[in-house]
């Protein structure tokens, strides 16, 4: 079970399960804890009685302490603070990184991402450039509008093929000096890639680049053979 406060008048408890429950369902010891925390609505705050089991993360990036989602171009809200039971020392949430995590909806006036892992911190200079792009508000992102926030993030698109509906890339990382493939899909995502990593929560094209371009040092990027889909140049 955890808690969130600061997003409404009062905590909003949430079980495991991600299902808002009443104070009265909640346990007394835990109840007490979280109200001894409580300073109203301007200290926004996720309260973990311990940690949730959860089977499917959402991916983030986090900047300024706010969530991004670049697949709907949405902010979403983010607790500037986070409790684990008994302590009442406040541990500042990850900011300007990428993040997995649980998206809740209906707690707030929109979706809440409540970070549960670090996956990769972000440069300043990449901040800078995410908050150009956030400026922009355009009502879709096209493919030619993706393709414009990546050069602003110094990668060359080097090459560009169309295969099965999806967008086979091949780009230049100029600040991480890494060539790489990658085959995405019409909403951005990335769906194949030439770079040896494994997840299982989807990464968007600028996730995929971010991410890559902070850990270049540790991936593998494999030859075009038996990548049909990768441009040739």
């Amino acid at each position: 079970m955890f808690a969130i406060t600061g997003f409404s008048i009062l905590p909003v408890f949430v079980r495991d399960s991600l299902e808002v429950v009443s104070i009265h369902s909640v346990p007394g010891y835990f109840r007490d804890y979280v109200y001894s925390l409580y300073r109203g609505r301007w200290d926004k705050a996720v309260v973990f009685e311990s940690i949730p089991n959860i089977k499917y993360f959402y991916r983030r990036i986090v900047f300024r302490d706010k969530a991004f989602n670049p697949s709907t171009y949405q902010v979403e809200f983010y607790p500037r603070k986070t409790y684990v039971y008994p302590s009442k020392k406040p541990i500042k949430t990850f900011n300007n990184s990428i993040v997995l995590g649980i998206r809740l909806k209906g707690v707030a006036r929109k979706p809440l991402f409540i970070p549960l892992y670090l996956e990769t911190s972000i440069s300043l200079d990449d901040v800078c450039v995410l908050e150009r792009v956030l400026k922009r508000k355009p009502s879709t992102l096209s493919l030619n509008d993706l393709l414009g926030i990546i050069t602003d993030l110094g990668v060359e698109v080097l090459g560009k093929s169309v295969y099965n509906n999806n967008i086979g890339l091949l780009v230049r990382d100029r600040v991480a000096n890494l060539d790489y493939a990658l085959l995405i899909d019409n909403n951005g995502y990335v769906i194949d890639t030439n770079v040896c990593i494994e997840t299982t929560t989807p990464y968007h094209l600028l996730e995929f680049i971010l991410y890559l371009r902070n850990n270049y040092e540790y991936v593998y990027v494999y030859s075009s053979e038996g990548y049909p889909w990768i441009p040739r140049t």
